[in-house]
């Protein structure tokens, strides 16, 4: 569709007709100009954008139009959301979204949602978002709306992603909205996280809002469980929620259960000291069932960044030496994880992970801070292979010196598999501090086991810039 700026802008007026048919014709024509980078500019420049920010509690036909024009151009033109912003945006969408006065299919909701979440990659967006300074609304009320309406609809997406996956259509939903409507609530929550206000709206403990998002990681739906991982790194980066995470939510056996798969080589002693959870499969499934590990890479990397950012602070990883039955069970599952783990950048985090929990005292002082350098990445919502990325090159010397001394694959897991029932005494405490042998046997472990496995054979060269 060849057209110039001022063809476009003639076709302005008409989203604004008050006949419904010419109101349809000209959003159906912005969402194929959308199609093309040419076609959004295009929109930008003829001031369409704030025009069809008023048409999504229009009618469904005339809505669902605007809003995927408004999305294709909104991820293309930053200044079109700056625009979209301006023009009330985010208020509208949440009239429509959570109004159940509203005819909102799922084709639309969905449409709606993913507009949110684009928009809310922007600060000023997060801002409305959370209204701050009571902007269109009690603060923090359009968050704790879309967390509860996961909370509430995620018995439904499991059954619809269930029935989907019978039927061979794949149960992780999808841009049609048709398995899970909601899914794309979980990408925005992850957004307005990256806030400090958004961290403590989430994190009130009068709430229960958390942990009531927590189950959301074992959801069959993907983009729940990658946003709601997302969630948890963001407020693990906030140093002050770590007592309410540990303590109040018991965020770590959720954390721990994504990691970990029930066909993993516990023994006993691994099981005690972990949460039934983390290693059972869920109660009604049968004896034959078993829950798996987290099969995509981006949310073990958030699980991961989350045990990172704990470990990194001195205070919250104390609390987990502390305590010989967390210390292990955590240890376990980070073991576990780096025998199978694939991804050289996540072996990385097992490898830190690991050194900051088994490290004596005087050894342990440098692991932290390198989890904190490879943590500080997520503050600007970046992704987990970048903050794994830094914390491999921040540890280059170290780690290419580890490799040198690494057995081969097949030895380290032989080793750390026979060393297992020297982790902890059977007869300790929960409280109980562990002993300093057993955190020397530790230490030596991880540095010449996982370390090993982390880094390629060749010398680690490949991984410990980082990428």
């Amino acid at each position: 569709m060849a057209m110039s700026v001022a063809q476009v802008a003639e076709i302005v007026p008409f989203l604004r007709d008050s006949r419904p048919d010419l109101r349809k014709a000209a959003a159906n024509t912005c969402m194929q100009l959308a199609a093309t980078e040419e076609g959004r500019l295009m929109l930008y420049e003829a001031g369409a954008v704030p025009w069809l920010c008023k048409l999504v509690g229009d009618v469904d036909a005339i809505a669902k139009d605007s809003i995927t024009a408004l999305i294709n151009t909104g991820a293309d033109v930053p200044a079109a959301t700056e625009q979209m912003v301006n023009s009330g945006i985010v208020n509208s969408v949440m009239e429509v979204v959570v109004d159940q006065s509203q005819d909102c299919t799922p084709r639309r909701r969905d449409l709606c949602l993913t507009l949110l979440a684009n928009v809310t990659t922007t600060e000023p967006g997060v801002e409305r978002m959370l209204q701050l300074g009571g902007k269109g609304g009690p603060e923090g009320l359009h968050v704790r709306r879309l967390a509860r309406a996961l909370v509430t609809t995620l018995a439904a997406a499991e059954e619809a992603a269930a029935a989907a996956a019978a039927a061979g259509g794949g149960g992780g939903g999808g841009s049609s909205g048709g398995v899970d409507q909601w899914q794309h609530a979980a990408s925005l929550l992850c957004n307005v996280t990256r806030e400090e206000t958004g961290r403590q709206i989430l994190a009130r403990a009068d709430t229960g809002v958390l942990e009531d998002l927590l189950p959301q990681l074992r959801s069959a739906v993907a983009a729940r469980r990658r946003g709601i991982s997302g969630c948890i790194r963001n407020l693990c980066f906030d140093a002050k929620l770590h007592p309410r995470l540990l303590d109040g939510a018991r965020v770590l056996p959720h954390v721990l259960r994504g990691l970990a798969s029930s066909r993993d080589a516990y023994s006993f002693q691994d099981k005690v000291a972990l949460d039934p959870m983390v290693w059972r499969a869920p109660a009604g499934e049968g004896a034959m069932t078993f829950h798996e590990r987290e099969p995509d890479a981006e949310t073990r990397g958030n699980l991961l960044e989350a045990l990172q950012l704990l470990c990194a602070h001195p205070e919250s990883c104390a609390a987990l030496r502390k305590q010989a039955t967390l210390l292990q069970g955590t240890y376990c599952v980070v073991r576990e994880t780096a025998r199978r783990e694939t991804d050289e950048r996540l072996l990385v985090a097992c490898h830190a992970i690991a050194t900051a929990l088994a490290a004596p005292q005087d050894a342990a002082a440098a692991a932290p801070t390198r989890a904190a350098a490879a943590a500080a990445t997520t503050s600007s919502g970046s992704g987990s292979d970048a903050a794994a990325a830094s914390s491999g090159g921040s540890s280059s010397n170290e780690a290419r010196d580890d490799a040198k001394r690494a057995a081969p694959r097949e030895q380290v897991l032989n080793d750390a598999q026979s060393d297992e029932a020297q982790v902890v005494d059977a007869e300790a405490e929960e409280e109980e501090a562990i002993p300093a042998d057993v955190a020397a046997l530790l230490y030596a472990e991880l540095r010449d086991g996982i370390s090993g496995i982390a880094l390629s054979q060749d010398g680690g060269e490949g991984d410990a810039g980082g990428s």
